[in-house]
């Protein structure tokens, strides 16, 4: 299951133009009528406009915040169609290498492939926002959310967002939740254990190195599987 959709999508876009829409509001009631230069002019008055500043001050904040919120989702959304195009193409490769025709070298090509696409996916699981933070990374998004090695360094939890007046999202994106988990886990499945995206395409390009086809055609479930989970 994607982790951001059109519905997601569309109700950060119409909390952020609540927001914007009462900003302007509020940015009118402080224009209009308010010629308080100083409190003791107009006390009633004044606390009004202290209230209304703190108001587009709130508002302000909630706007950027839908803001990056949605920049996450858009970008995961992203990485995670560019996921399933990289997992589905190293289907395709394995297929191929099931045939009887193939040779020792030609497995050894389809080894080299696999581990650009360990690479790329390692490359998506990074991704950065603009400002720098990574949105795979959980609440822990200032450093990569995956090592070289694709075992994940972020830290699950979550961060929630208001985006609109009492209007809370979660704010971040754990990898696990993505691209599968690895090891003891709590709540998760002991049969889903070790079905990370990573270690599925690691057992990939040690099947061809090794020209083991058995191997090889056990990772097709394991590729079925972790495609279903993105």
């Amino acid at each position: 299951m994607r982790v951001s959709d059109g519905m997601i999508r569309s109700f950060l876009i119409g909390a952020n133009a609540t927001a914007r829409s009462s900003l302007l509001s509020a940015s009118e009631q402080v224009t209009t009528g308010l010629e308080v230069t100083q409190p003791s002019d107009d006390p009633r008055a004044a606390r009004r406009i202290v209230d209304i500043n703190r108001m587009i001050g709130r508002l302000e904040t909630m706007e950027k915040g839908t803001t990056n919120v949605r920049l996450d989702l858009q970008l995961a959304d992203t990485g995670l169609s560019q996921a399933e195009d990289l997992i589905t193409n190293t289907k395709s490769v394995v297929l191929s290498m099931l045939n009887g025709d193939k040779s020792d070298e030609d497995r050894q090509v389809g080894a080299t492939t696999a581990k650009t696409t360990f690479h790329n996916l390692l490359s998506i699981a990074n991704t950065q926002q603009p400002d720098g933070h990574y949105i795979f990374a959980g609440i822990a998004d200032t450093a990569p959310a995956y090592d070289v090695e694709g075992t994940y360094q972020g830290a699950d939890g979550g961060r929630n967002v208001e985006v609109s007046p009492g209007v809370f999202v979660e704010g971040t994106l754990a990898g696990p939740e993505v691209f599968g988990r690895v090891g003891e886990q709590p709540d998760v499945d002991p049969a889903n254990v070790g079905k990370d995206v990573f270690s599925v395409v690691r057992t990939v390009v040690d099947a061809l190195e090794a020209n083991d086809l058995d191997a090889l055609s056990e990772s097709l479930t394991l590729l079925d599987d972790v495609f279903d989970d993105i």
